[in-house]
């Protein structure tokens, strides 16, 4: 997730500035990888954000794992 809000010059606070469902404190969790599943609204509004389809984002980071 990191590596492609690097790509997309996108930051934590971007995240969840114009989101109904994400907060600061959950973009925080998350980055510190204190939460592995979002549920699927939240996941949504996070490939939203990043201007990513699930699939592009799944695939990123199935590439990740790989290597």
């Amino acid at each position: 997730m990191q590596e492609i809000m690097h790509e997309h010059g996108t930051k934590a606070v971007d995240l969840y500035r114009d989101s109904d469902v994400l907060t600061q404190q959950y973009i925080s969790k998350l980055m510190r990888n204190r939460f592995s599943d979002p549920t699927l609204t939240k996941a949504k509004a996070i490939f939203d954000a990043l201007g990513v389809t699930a699939n592009e984002f799944l695939e990123r980071q199935q590439q990740d794992k790989a290597e």
